[in-house]
């Protein structure tokens, strides 16, 4: 049942609030420069995102009660994969994990993601586009406003400088680069899906510009495989609605030529992987390990490692602490147990299918991909029905972030798990008018 007219959809503003966060946090890391040592810039990115979270589900708390929102029709199977999915993670981090602290912290983002993922599907259901629209355009505006406060650092704060190659482990707002990358590249997917389905809009040059300005952002990173993701979502999502074929390409590569355009003046150091340059010269390496920067290597290693618990996992998050060469790499670099405890969280197989192996066991990550195949199609048909085309922005969203999941930590990082749950609420969530069909 629809929303009455006078309600005010709260929950709208509690995500749209999580989807500025990229560019409030590097406001906020610039303004305090070199006074915040890295292990608080980390804290305040990671404890940020879950308070805002908390927050966000409050909202949606409140704005259920005054609803009339049919229930999310879950069924039993998937009701007990989930919950065991759970309870295995707990169990594990208490009995196997090598480090309990770094498994709770993320089975507390996956249950935060769940959560956030059914406020954006019971929002999407009573509001539809008021719910869908602002929370891309926040989105977007999140991304973009990035940008000048990461100009700002590098062209005049000192310390940017003398990083180096290390800049990829500092990006105002961030840390690692590739946290960059994936919000550039959200951004870009949402704004692709905005000008296919509001075609003729005078909005839409505000949100081509914004495109070139994450364009721009992505290249400099020198996200090759969100650049991938994102050309592979948009070949996806022309298939299922080949009405929206010519505008989602035209979109895609006359801003992404702008784009590129613009990161070649912006200062990178020098043999590094940052830059359209380098981004190229890094795919024509000599065999595919090197041109995955050492990932297949480190995808074999892994597995070897998961075999020695095969059926039910090491942990959640336990990589940092399984794969020899962080401790090889740490004890030479003198950084043995001086890590940062979220850095450490951020390490990972850089493939989610390696990482469910090594986390649940062969049982637990054959659920779990089961699960997760059977929402996507689910999603799949209801965009190709075009029933309801705000969802649209979301589904290229998605599949671009599932995509770069295969060879980078999308799951891992607490605002890219976030990202992927609410837009499949949004993708999943029925339009009452049509009595769509709810259970996954």
């Amino acid at each position: 049942m629809n929303a009455p007219n006078d309600s005010k959809p709260i929950i709208t503003w509690g995500i749209a609030l999580l989807m500025l966060m990229p560019g409030v946090l590097a406001g906020i890391d610039v303004y305090l420069g070199e006074t915040a040592p890295y292990v608080v810039q980390l804290k305040l990115w990671n404890e940020a995102w879950i308070y805002v979270s908390g927050v966000t589900l409050f909202l949606f708390l409140v704005d259920l009660r005054s609803s009339k929102a049919r229930w999310m029709a879950l069924g039993r199977w998937d009701f007990a994969i989930i919950t065991f999915l759970l309870v295995q993670s707990l169990w594990l981090s208490r009995t196997v994990a090598a480090d309990t602290a770094s498994a709770d912290v993320h089975l507390l983002r996956i249950f935060l993601a769940l959560s956030l993922g059914v406020a954006a599907y019971y929002a999407m259901q009573l509001y539809q586009q008021r719910f869908a629209l602002p929370v891309y355009y926040a989105a977007i505006i999140g991304a973009v406003l990035v940008t000048p406060f990461l100009l700002f650092y590098l062209f005049f704060q000192e310390e940017s400088r003398a990083l180096g190659e290390g800049l990829k482990w500092y990006i105002p707002g961030f840390g690692p680069v590739r946290l960059l990358g994936i919000t550039a590249e959200v951004g870009i997917a949402l704004g692709a899906g905005l000008l296919a389905i509001y075609t003729g809009q005078k909005r839409n040059w505000l949100i081509g510009l914004a495109m070139i300005c994450l364009w721009a952002l992505l290249f400099w990173s020198g996200g090759r495989g969100a650049f991938l993701s994102i050309l592979v979502s948009l070949l996806i999502t022309s298939l299922l609605s080949p009405m929206y074929f010519v505008v989602l390409w035209r979109a895609a590569l006359l801003t992404g030529t702008g784009g590129a355009a613009i990161s070649l003046l912006i200062w990178v150091p020098d043999g590094t992987v940052f830059g359209l340059k380098n981004m190229i010269g890094n795919t024509t390496q000599e065999n595919i390990n090197s041109v995955s920067h050492g990932r297949v290597a480190r995808w074999n290693e892994t597995l070897e490692i998961a075999l020695q618990r095969p059926i039910f996992g090491h942990g959640l998050n336990q990589y940092s602490n399984l794969w020899p060469f962080y401790a090889i790499d740490d004890a030479k670099n003198g950084n043995e147990g001086q890590m940062p405890f979220y850095f450490l969280t951020y390490r990972n197989t850089h493939n989610i299918v390696v990482e469910a192996i090594l986390s649940w066991g062969i049982f637990g990550a054959t659920l779990f991909f089961g699960l997760l195949l059977k929402a996507w199609f689910k999603a799949a048909a209801k965009v190709k029905t075009a029933v309801l085309p705000e969802r649209i922005p979301a589904f290229i969203a998605l599949n671009t972030l599932g995509i770069h999941a295969l060879f980078t930590g999308v799951y891992i990082f607490p605002h890219s798990l976030f990202y992927v749950a609410i837009f499949f609420g949004i993708c999943l969530a029925p339009k009452p008018a049509q009595n769509e069909n709810t259970s996954m």
